[in-house]
């Protein structure tokens, strides 16, 4: 934890901020679960469990836990709990877990514990789920359960922690991810040829063709032409070359990248309603703006420098501390024995590269090299060099790819992208392997060159070892298995894994990719693509973006057709967008892709249209307010269709802000019944029938969690819009910024001051200090240590 006063340190921020992203995740679930997954919801959860049961043979929670694994099997089959009760508890036990942690509380179990309710959200929700922020919230929750700290959390947690300062391999496991995403997402958008990034006209359509618009998306779309386009070829200059930053083994470029990669996810944030998938992908940048792998000492000037990784400016020199270890004795020379170790294992590497390099014209060995400059070359010269060569080719890059004859245009092809991962990922791959390796040993050498005078201080030792070698696999294991990930668009990316490391160390390459294979079907590592391919793109190069409009017709009227509006989905033309995020509306998120596949690809919408001509609460919960003040004037409707819009933005000073033009019919004219879609329905476990009252059974020795589980669905059942969403999310965020508050965990005067004044009244007055004494030295017979020895040790 940051000392007081100080900003918080970059793992701090990064694992109280995927708090934050569980309680808007689980959250967002748990407010909707009884409109769209309850037992009169659109895809009843008790269908679905029952059908996984039948489908797989499933008997027992151990079978079930091998075969399709679910945090609700306990609950199901050994006690006997009703699949809604068990889901909803479930969340609620995942939001304490989560407020805990933004709290501070940043032990593994209450990441376990978001971590498994996620995956069971993901497993249940059928449909409605399975987006990209649903997978990366998995796959940075994995990373967390890893990164967080271990040991008895209330008794003695805190000396008994993973890292007493940091896990840097972890950290450099996270940056990976980070790498992965934004990538991927630039490289895709080259590599499936769509003519909107090709030409730089993404922006003219992307604004509009959002899944639910925010109001700003608005006067965005009414910029000048020339400003999308610069905003195109920023995203994917950012996209492309800044995502090598992440990975930069100096400082400065970590947080040149870092910083890019995070004014982007903000630009998107405000201009469309990603729900928690901006917010996630900053935190992962976060940790690319703090230091590591060296000391970072200024020689450029000797007055002190602020100590905040989000400084431009290296940190003062502090003196290196070895770790704590009970019973243990240091011996002069440690740090001199530690860079001799080190100057050798990276002598040895440099050696190897360059050989190899010269004859085998291998990139391993420029990774080698590249992975030795991390310890042998002075960090202040290639921190320079660094910067200058990022600014240069970087802009070298942006004038080659964009700027030709004074114009702005895009001259990537995809063959210019592939060659870009050929040429980059072979050096990436092991050179990240390979840097992971050398932390570790910076961190382990230490260790070995001590003399313990006590078994107690051995034991120690070893144990702060076995930790930082446990870091190490379980950082070569995410670190492989997202890499492999690439292969969907890069295939050649197997055979690139395999040999990163060489004949001797292959071997482990593959064992970690045969453990992360059930993984990897469990969605805990994924692929990722953000804006591949533009929607909304009309046949003559006209904004048209095919939204699907409900509407109704009554016994009395047929003829005359009622629209049917959802609370936050793009309809009613003269509504303005809404502003939603970070709350996630599964529905009105589905509908938008609805209108681009089929009826037999969205059944549910049939569900929807019968559930809604009976008037049952679960939908009237899911439209609109007009739409339920134009159900009573007209009475109750006997037909529902589906009608095929293009939308595009209206002009500016209309009265409208949106304008639209019907194209076809998504969906015949439905009775209440429906036979000619009961086979389509019966496919997915869905049925047409009204499903008979009831009240969910419990057993008795878990009665009170029942009644608990009960009440509190009845105290949020008036939390129907995003603005209770919000409420509801304050409230649960709220003890965490009384918390940071409290111990000025986050910047601002304020937050010192309030510190600063509660740490004077637990402070106990100091006897004077003699006369004898000098100003600064310690009376004789003290144990007190100097400010260099207290100075925390900076990898």
């Amino acid at each position: 934890m940051a000392a007081s006063g100080k900003i918080p340190e970059a793992r701090t921020v990064f694992l109280s901020g995927m708090g934050a992203v569980y309680v808007f995740s689980i959250g967002s679930y748990y407010l909707q679960y009884p409109w769209v997954h309850g037992y009169d919801g659109l895809e009843p959860a008790d269908v679905y469990v029952n059908a996984i049961k039948s489908h797989f043979d499933l008997q027992s929670t151990a079978t079930a836990m091998q075969r399709y694994p679910l945090a609700i099997w306990p609950a199901v089959f050994d006690y006997g709990l009703d699949v809604d009760i068990a889901m909803e508890a479930l969340c609620l036990i995942g939001l304490a877990s989560a407020v805990l942690i933004t709290c501070g509380f940043h032990h593994f179990l209450p990441f376990a514990v978001c971590l498994a309710v996620n995956h069971t959200m993901l497993g249940l929700a059928q449909s409605m789920s399975g987006f990209q922020w649903d997978i990366f919230v998995l796959e940075c929750g994995l990373i967390c359960v890893l990164y967080a700290d271990v040991g008895l959390p209330f008794f003695g947690g805190k000396a008994k922690a993973k890292q007493a300062d940091d896990s840097h391999q972890l950290r450099w496991a996270a940056r990976v991810l980070g790498f992965k995403l934004f990538l991927l997402s630039g490289a895709g958008k080259i590599l499936l040829g769509c003519p909107t990034w090709k030409n730089l006209t993404a922006m003219k359509y992307h604004y509009a063709s959002q899944c639910i618009p925010t109001p700003l998306a608005y006067y965005a779309d009414m910029l000048p032409e020339f400003v999308g386009k610069l905003s195109v070829a920023g995203i994917l200059f950012i996209q492309l070359f800044c995502s090598f930053g992440l990975l930069s083994p100096f400082p400065l470029g970590r947080k040149l990248a870092g910083v890019l990669q995070i004014a982007s996810m903000a630009a998107i944030q405000v201009t469309g309603n990603y729900n928690w998938f901006n917010i996630n992908g900053a935190l992962v940048c976060v940790l690319a703006l703090a230091a590591d792998v060296y000391p970072e000492a200024s020689h450029f000037s000797r007055r002190p420098r602020p100590e905040s990784w989000l400084s431009w400016r290296p940190k003062p020199t502090r003196a290196r501390k070895e770790p704590a270890v009970k019973g243990v004795t240091n011996v002069d020379g440690t740090a001199g024995v530690d860079v001799a170790v080190l100057v050798a294992i990276g002598g040895l590497a440099l050696a190897t590269g360059c050989f190899d390099s010269l004859t085998t014209k291998n990139t391993r060995g420029t990774a080698l090299a590249w992975a030795a400059a991390n310890v042998l070359i002075c960090p202040q010269v290639v921190r320079v060099l660094h910067f200058f060569a990022v600014v240069g080719l970087s802009a070298a890059a942006f004038y080659k790819s964009f700027a030709t004859g004074g114009a702005l245009r895009n001259n990537l092809a995809p063959e210019d992208v592939t060659a870009l991962l050929d040429y980059t990922l072979p050096v990436v791959v092991p050179y990240v392997l390979y840097t992971i390796i050398l932390v570790t040993v910076r961190r382990v050498a230490p260790l070995c060159v001590t003399v313990p005078d006590s078994i107690a201080g051995f034991a120690g030792r070893a144990w702060q070892a076995a930790k930082e070698l446990c870091a190490l696999a379980c950082s070569f294991f995410v670190v492989t298995n997202s890499f492999a990930q690439f292969s969907a668009d890069y295939p050649p990316m197997a055979g690139v894994l395999r040999g990163a490391l060489g004949p001797p160390l292959q071997p482990a390459i593959q064992g970690c990719l045969d453990v992360g294979a059930p993984f990897t079907e469990a969605h805990l590592f994924g692929s990722y693509g953000l804006f591949r391919r533009m929607t909304g793109v009309g046949k003559h190069g006209e904004v048209a973006v095919p939204v699907l409009v409900l509407e109704y017709s009554t016994a009395a009227d047929p003829k005359t057709w009622h629209p049917i509006a959802l609370r936050y989905a793009v309809g009613p033309v003269d509504r303005p967008p809404p502003w939603v995020a970070p709350f996630q509306p599964r529905v009105d998120w589905r509908l938008w892709f609805a209108a681009l596949g089929s009826v037999q690809s969205d059944p549910w919408v049939v569900s929807f249209a019968v559930k809604f001509m009976r008037n049952e609460s679960a939908i009237m919960h899911l439209v609109s307010s007009g739409t339920v003040d134009l159900l009573r004037r007209t009475g109750r409707p006997a037909r529902v269709r589906g009608s095929l819009y293009h939308y595009s933005f209206a002009e500016a000073g209309s009265k409208a802000w949106w304008r639209r033009k019907k194209v076809g019919s998504w969906l015949p004219p439905v009775a209440e019944h429906a036979p000619e879609f009961a086979p389509l329905l019966a496919r997915r476990g869905l049925s047409l029938g009204r499903r008979p009252p009831r009240r969910p059974e419990c057993p008795p020795a878990w009665a009170p969690l029942c009644e608990t589980v009960r009440e509190v669905r009845e105290a949020m059942a008036p939390l129907r819009a995003a603005g209770a969403a919000w409420l509801f999310f304050a409230v649960l965020l709220a003890p965490a910024a009384a918390t940071c508050c409290c111990t000025s965990r986050l910047p601002g005067a304020g937050c010192r001051r309030l510190a600063a004044f509660t740490a004077s009244l637990r402070t106990r007055p100091q006897p004077p200090q003699k006369k004898g004494n000098v100003i600064g030295r310690a009376p004789p017979g003290s144990t007190k240590k100097s400010s260099t020895e207290d100075a925390p040790r900076d990898l």
